[in-house]
């Protein structure tokens, strides 16, 4: 049964709600530091690959391994880090460069760079859209 739950998050967008002092184990030490300077918890990763022991994660294009038991599926993103995108409510473009869960609402929510400056509120998918689609 444990083997169908790792098929199944290979290519999932997914959340890793971990903090240091639930363990280093369940993070391999590669990358540990980068991770816990991450702060890791809440933000989605999507599982690219997973070994004997550990769930390799991305970031925007940064990789992390960490241990499966921590890793839960979220639904597929529309966007990701790094994408262009046209904020509908501001009537402007931007980047995404970050990625979290709302779990009150159980939807992903989106920090946009707009001409260098981190936007202080975060956006939901339905008030974004590909840049090409806006005509």
């Amino acid at each position: 049964i444990q083997d169908i739950h790792i098929m199944e998050i290979i290519e999932r967008y997914g959340i890793c709600n971990w903090y240091p002092e639930h363990g280093s184990h369940l993070v391999s030490p590669d990358h540990f530091l980068e991770f816990i300077n991450l702060k890791p918890a809440g933000k989605i990763f999507k599982c690219i690959s997973i070994d004997d022991k550990w769930c390799s994660v991305i970031y925007g294009e940064k990789t992390f391994k960490i241990d499966p038991v921590i890793y839960h599926i979220v639904p597929d993103l529309k966007f990701y880090i790094g994408q262009s995108v046209w904020v509908k409510t501001k009537n402007s473009v931007g980047t995404i460069i970050d990625v979290f869960w709302h779990f009150k609402n159980e939807m992903p929510v989106y920090f946009i760079n707009f001409e260098g400056k981190r936007s202080s509120r975060r956006y939901s998918e339905s008030e974004l859209s590909h840049p090409h689609n806006i005509l």
